[in-house]
């Protein structure tokens, strides 16, 4: 985990449920506008070791996803969570990194998915 895969560029962007809804242009558009941040914070928690960080990120995602339209996003930060709070307390971060990776790929899905639909 940690580094982007160059086959998730051949992936199709994740359009927001939103998209065509004028109402919430700008919001879907600011809550994009934040994945490059949210990812460099998974990243790094994820790569730190820092398992508070990393849970309380993935559960501020799992609720935004759902909140700005992207239920997959909700899916995969909720498995994330889930997954990390079932890990003992010496547990290592590695049991999760599938799960790390599943969710930034979608983040990356959804920062190309556009702000209309076909963008």
């Amino acid at each position: 985990m940690a580094q982007p895969n160059p086959a998730w560029g051949a992936s199709p962007p994740l359009p927001s449920l939103y998209a065509n809804d004028p109402s919430m242009k700008d919001v879907v558009e600011e809550f994009i506008g934040d994945i490059p941040e949210r990812v460099r914070s998974i990243r790094a928690a994820f790569e730190s070791g820092n398992r508070v960080d990393l849970t309380r990120l993935a559960h501020q995602l799992r609720g935004a996803g759902a909140g700005y339209g992207y239920p997959a996003l909700t899916s995969a930060a909720g498995a994330l969570e889930d997954q990390l709070r079932a890990l003992s307390s010496d547990g290592a971060l590695s049991a999760v990194a599938q799960e790390v990776d599943e969710l930034i790929m979608l983040c990356e899905r959804a920062s190309r998915g556009g702000r209309n639909g076909s963008d």
